[in-house]
């Protein structure tokens, strides 16, 4: 009886040994994964999953949603020029541009309107002159013209400082209710092309409303 006894137990023993090894194969070729490969990453639980959308910062998630769709024509940035963005000059009824000479003796400047109106006006310590007069339809459309190729909007004074004593040219003016002021230094209307271009014909007008007698 009692040897019957130890060979059951001898038995059981060896049964649960040997269930014991082919568990830990098991999980062991359950961490390995197939042979040569990575083990399999577990799937995400439902806090890590939340966790891990949390980490997305709102601005980034707004700029996310923000961003057209691959194959959106979406909205284009503004590829318009600053000199595609400036009225025409000249155009709108209340439209003027003047050019002024100013130095520390005298400052002489001439003024035309949207509507042909020209004002020259010189001042010099203790006196000041005005002379008016008027552009017909074809000297004015001219005028227009000459300030679309050269628009005094575009330009900047070529240099910092000027020469001793040397005077301003100083253009101002309004377009569609816009001010606008470019402050040159007076031997760029001989040294650059383009100021000579915008300068030129203004001072010829001026000539023309006061006889000859301003100097600019």
């Amino acid at each position: 009886m009692r040897r019957t006894s130890r060979l059951f137990i001898t038995a059981l023993l060896s049964a649960a040994a040997s269930a014991c090894a082919g568990s830990g194969d098991g999980g062991a070729q359950g961490r390995r994964g197939a042979p040569g490969g990575d083990a399999p990453r577990a799937a995400a639980s439902p806090a890590e999953a939340a966790a891990g959308a949390s980490s997305t910062s709102p601005a980034a998630a707004l700029a996310a949603a923000a961003a057209p769709a691959a194959g959106s024509p979406g909205r284009p940035a503004s590829a318009a020029s600053p000199a595609a963005a400036r009225p025409p000059l000249l155009a709108a009824e209340e439209d003027w541009l003047q050019v002024t000479v100013s130095s520390a003796r005298r400052t002489s400047s001439v003024r035309v309107a949207a509507g042909g109106g020209v004002l020259v006006t010189v001042r010099q310590p203790g006196s000041e002159t005005q002379l008016g007069g008027a552009l017909g339809p074809a000297r004015l459309e001219e005028l227009r013209r000459a300030l679309a190729r050269v628009d005094p909007r575009a330009l900047a004074p070529g240099r910092a400082r000027g020469l001793p004593g040397e005077a301003r040219l100083i253009v101002t003016g309004s377009a569609a209710g816009r001010r606008f002021e470019v402050r040159l230094w007076d031997s760029e209307r001989w040294e650059r092309e383009e100021v000579k271009a915008l300068a030129g014909p203004l001072f010829t007008i001026a000539a023309e409303v006061a006889g000859g007698v301003v100097l600019f």
